[in-house]
C-alpha cells in the first residue's frame, strides 16, 4: 500500500519561514517570538531536526493575516486564513516573496587583511531588496548578486568599515577600471580599486593614502580571481 504521508523537507520549510520574516532581521524576528536568534537561524537553514510545534504555530500567528500551519509545513492548501486570492500561484508564493530578492549570504571582506573566503559561505545576516530595483537599477541577475560587509579602513573615504556592498558576480572578468571584490592566492577576499596598466599589469590601489598601491604583473594577476565589481553601497548612519 502506498503511504499517504509525505516526508517534510525542513530546508524548504526554512525557506518559507525566511520569506515570512521578510526584511526584518533575525534578531527582531526572534524577539517577537521570544526565542534566540540562533533558533531562527538554524530553523531557516533546515538544521532543526524537530522544530517546536509551539514556535511554528507562533510564526503562523505572527503574520498579518495569520497563515495556516499546513501550508508552512507542506506548502499545500491555502496560505493565509484571510480572503482567498484569485491567483492560487500568488497565494502559494506570497506577494512579499515574489516582490523581494532575499540575499542570505552576507560575507565579511577586508581590504587589507585576512577574512573568510567566499567559499566558506560565512552567513552573517539576511537582507531583502526589491526585485524591480535590482532589475531596473542594477541590471544584475538576482542569482548573481553577493552581499558583502566591508572590513577595515583601506578604502576610506569611499568605503567604510561596516558598509554593505552588492557585488555583481556575473562580471568575473575585469572590463573597466573600478572597485572590485577579488580572491587572492591565499584565499583572502579583498575589496580594492583595480586599474589596468597597458604593458605593466594590474594596479591594486587603496583609496586611503596610508596604504601603498602595488602592481601585479601579467603572470601574477592570473593567480588572483575577480569575483565582481561593487555595484551598490549601503551605509549605517
Amino acid at each position: 500500500m502506498v503511504s499517504q504521508y509525505k516526508k517534510v523537507d525542513l530546508k524548504v520549510v526554512g525557506q518559507r519561514i525566511r520569506g515570512l520574516r521578510g526584511s526584518q532581521s533575525q534578531l527582531v524576528f526572534a524577539r517577537k517570538l521570544n526565542v534566540h536568534q540562533v533558533d531562527i537561524s538554524r530553523l531557516e537553514r533546515g538544521e532543526t531536526v524537530n522544530p517546536s510545534p509551539e514556535l511554528l504555530l507562533n510564526i503562523c500567528r505572527l503574520q498579518d493575516p495569520p497563515i495556516h500551519m499546513e501550508w508552512l509545513i507542506s506548502g499545500e492548501g491555502r496560505k493565509t486564513k484571510g480572503r482567498v486570492q484569485e491567483d492560487p500561484e500568488a497565494y502559494q508564493a506570497g506577494s512579499e516573496e515574489a516582490e523581494f530578492v532575499y540575499l542570505s549570504q552576507l560575507y565579511q571582506a577586508s581590504g587589507v587583511g585576512l577574512r573568510e573566503s567566499l567559499d566558506h559561505r560565512a552567513v552573517v545576516d539576511h537582507l531583502a531588496f526589491k526585485k524591480k530595483w535590482v532589475q531596473d537599477t542594477l541590471q544584475v541577475p538576482e542569482e548573481k548578486l553577493l552581499l558583502i560587509e566591508a572590513m577595515g579602513d583601506s578604502m576610506e573615504p569611499t568605503l567604510y568599515h561596516g558598509d554593505l556592498l552588492l557585488i555583481d558576480a556575473s562580471r568575473d572578468q575585469m572590463r573597466d577600471d573600478g572597485i572590485y571584490c577579488f580572491r587572492t592566492p591565499n584565499e583572502e577576499v579583498w575589496i580594492k580599486r583595480l586599474q589596468s596598466i597597458p604593458g605593466e599589469g594590474l594596479a591594486v590601489k587603496s583609496d586611503n593614502p596610508k596604504y601603498e598601491a602595488f602592481t601585479l604583473s601579467e603572470a601574477e594577476k592570473k593567480r588572483y580571481a575577480i569575483i565582481g565589481p561593487v555595484v551598490w553601497i549601503g551605509r549605517k548612519f
